[in-house]
């Protein structure tokens, strides 16, 4: 690749997830608009939105809410990355349990495509318990109905685990603090995935000692990081998910700008 062809290659698009900036908001910021308005002032262009917080669940938004919260991303010159539906991963294999969290999964899904068949994303166990090495019983008949309502609806589900696998018919999802804390490395994870299997990518980054940091400050190399989705063809959002950061409102515009000054590094990997 010369200088000109790379200098023709922006920085891949950076979402905020919006959930973790809503728990630990200022005084002021809890609203989720007034969020938005900060997120868009801090210079992003995409958000991803928690589909389990009270006045952004499916449930709680009727069809002419759900006009206005796209009027709302349009004013705050924002686009929808995707929504984030975090349900207990052992609500899939509790049979107390698993209606419940499939019929979520179904209206997260329903959502997502009133408002532009944006991915979901979501936990699911892995075939083992990370704890025990005991295998796991996904139920079959709740993973069906996801994919078959997914596939009505046009939209994708990024299943989030630690061997960075989906049952079949889901998408992937990518957490690069997930792979450090299995002793994974996640550029090495990342080539490894299929890329039209690729329905999410986080950027989250941890210290030496496997705690959460602002990403450009720990582990993680996002250079190399951009590089090697840009070589697998991903073009998507990366949601900047900063959960367990402290102070997630100040790491924002940080992580930005260290996000950017490496997409043209990243881009000499092609």
């Amino acid at each position: 690749m010369t200088d000109d062809q790379a200098l023709n290659l922006p920085s891949l698009p950076l979402s905020a997830a919006l959930g973790v900036l809503l728990d630990d908001a200022p005084s002021g910021l809890s609203d989720p608009k007034v969020a938005l308005r900060q997120v868009a002032a801090c210079g992003l262009r995409w958000v991803q939105l928690p589909a389990t917080r009270p006045g952004l669940r499916p449930r709680d938004l009727d069809r002419s809410a759900r006009r206005d919260l796209l009027a709302t991303l349009r004013r705050n010159g924002l686009s929808l990355s995707g929504l984030d539906l975090w349900i207990p991963v052992d609500h899939f294999t509790d049979s107390l349990y698993v209606d419940r969290a499939v019929a979520a999964v179904a209206g997260a899904i329903e959502l997502a495509g009133d408002l532009g068949r944006v991915p979901v994303s979501l936990a699911l166990p892995g075939d083992e318990d990370d704890d025990t090495g005991d295998a796991v019983a996904l139920d079959a008949d709740a993973v069906e109905q996801m994919r078959a309502t997914g596939e009505a609806y046009g939209v994708r589900l990024a299943v989030y685990r630690a061997d960075t696998s989906a049952p079949s018919g889901l998408s992937v999802g990518f957490d690069p603090a997930v792979c450090y804390w299995h002793g994974d490395d996640p550029l090495e994870a990342l080539g490894r995935i299929e890329s039209d299997r690729l329905a999410g990518v986080r950027l989250t980054d941890v210290d030496g000692q496997g705690l959460r940091v602002c990403p450009g400050s720990g582990r993680l190399d996002l250079c190399a990081f951009q590089g090697v989705l840009l070589t697998i063809g991903y073009s998507k959002p990366v949601v900047l998910d900063l959960k367990q950061v402290n102070g997630p409102w100040q790491c924002l515009q940080r992580a930005l700008a260290q996000w950017k000054q490496s997409g043209l590094s990243g881009a000499s990997f092609l």
